[in-house]
């Protein structure tokens, strides 16, 4: 609203903003988020009798679409199996200088429910390649989310707050803690503010990493000091020889610098 109006007062329509001077700033809600454990994935897809939709919980949770948008526009041209690699068409961010373009990794827990429907749908010779992926709820009569939860409940699994974000979330919260940020933010979608606003999560598992001394292999969690710095705890002194053979005799530097703390009593020094 105080957008709508501000754009009123700069085309003169009225005099004054009555919406501004309030924070228009979007925040997380953290008491919504919730890291989707793959246990309760798994077992949901396991008991899962419709291929389709393993394939969009798969896609949800390992792949990090958005769903239903990104799912629902995914088409088998868009599948490379092969390369391993999907190309998401964003109808979110195609506002943007990429028009919503972006490439996923077809990971490893994703690639077998994919191949599934592949092989069911065999692209290219019985049906187009230009054919949506996922076909069940392309008409918009049947809810992805109320088939979700009703298998949720089937397997004793209590639903999370937001049913596909918090999936979505989890997924981007594992790929930080092993790929640059950059990289995931390309393959999720997302600019590196929001995702730490909104999609990454502190998690137990990180904890319990952190207490046992694991610190990702990049820092020893027990060190020793170096070799040549811990022969011994004083200054190493110059021990070396002059031109003349003479042994250059070794001394600490006194406050005043390098001059001599007294005068000098040779003119000549």
């Amino acid at each position: 609203m105080r957008q709508f109006f501000g754009h009123a007062v700069k085309r003169k329509l009225i005099t004054e903003n009555p919406f501004d001077g309030l924070a228009a700033s979007v925040h997380g809600n953290t008491s919504r988020q919730h890291f989707v454990e793959r246990s309760d994935v798994l077992l949901a897809l396991d008991a899962a009798t419709c291929p389709e939709l393993r394939a969009v919980i798969a896609l949800s949770r390992f792949g990090g679409l958005r769903v239903p948008s990104e799912v629902i526009r995914l088409t088998w041209q868009d599948v490379d199996l092969e390369a391993g690699r999907l190309t998401v068409n964003a109808p979110k961010t195609e506002h943007h200088e990429d028009g919503g373009l972006r490439f996923v990794p077809i990971f490893p827990e994703l690639k077998p429910y994919l191949q599934e429907l592949y092989d069911r749908a065999n692209p290219g010779i019985d049906c187009p390649l230009s054919s949506p992926v996922i076909t069940r709820w392309q008409s918009g009569d049947q809810n992805i989310r109320t088939a979700f939860q009703k298998l949720l409940t089937r397997v004793g699994v209590k639903a999370w707050p937001k049913l596909f974000h918090n999936m979505r979330a989890s997924r981007q919260t594992e790929l930080l803690a092993e790929f640059p940020m950059k990289d995931v933010c390309d393959w999720l979608g997302n600019s590196q503010a929001v995702a730490m606003r909104h999609y990454a999560m502190a998690t137990a598992d990180s904890f319990r990493r952190a207490v046992c001394g694991s610190t990702g292999g990049s820092i020893s969690a027990n060190q020793d000091l170096s070799p040549d710095l811990s022969r011994t705890s004083n200054p190493l002194e110059n021990t070396g020889l002059d031109d003349s053979g003479d042994i250059l005799i070794s001394c600490s530097v006194a406050e005043a610098g390098l001059e001599p703390a007294r005068p000098c009593r040779d003119p000549g020094f």
